[in-house]
């Protein structure tokens, strides 16, 4: 008697879930708009990709550092760009966001408002920029140096 509640109370419903997930899963799979995108910050070569432009190595303290994106691999018009630049040590020293920017009509390029660096001390500094169009995010990112 005992065996056959431990049977119905802890085979029977791990039997159910997994045949029960098994069809959710297969049907949500079926349908044609979803896909399966296990590691969705690995690289694809037809992955949408931006590249920063005209950015030089180092800038001198008080400097503007201007800044172009290239987008490449994408029919991507407008979205917004989020700016971030960090430090050596990782730690976040500027931040903006550029609502609803769009691409320069046929060259693919997103032209931003430059980067003043009076208050950056010298030292390297990484910039990463985010855009997000339509809830896809691209990302790209690059170091220079203040002297």
């Amino acid at each position: 008697m005992a065996r056959g509640v431990a049977y119905v109370v802890f085979v029977l419903p791990a039997i159910f879930t997994v045949v029960f997930g098994s069809a959710v899963l297969a049907s949500a799979l079926d349908s044609l708009d979803r896909e399966l995108n296990m590691w969705p910050t690995a690289s694809h070569d037809s992955t949408p990709s931006v590249e920063m432009l005209g950015l030089q190595e180092e800038y001198m303290q008080g400097d503007i550092v201007e800044l172009q994106m290239y987008m490449g691999n994408t029919s991507f018009d407008c979205g917004d760009v989020n700016v971030i630049v960090y430090n050596s040590a990782g730690d976040v020293i500027f931040e903006t966001l550029y609502p609803s920017q769009c691409v320069l009509a046929d060259s693919q390029l997103f032209v931003l408002d430059g980067l003043l660096t009076d208050d950056l001390e010298p030292g390297s500094y990484t910039i990463t920029t985010i855009i997000d169009i339509h809830g896809n995010q691209l990302i790209g990112s690059t170091v220079f140096y203040i002297r």
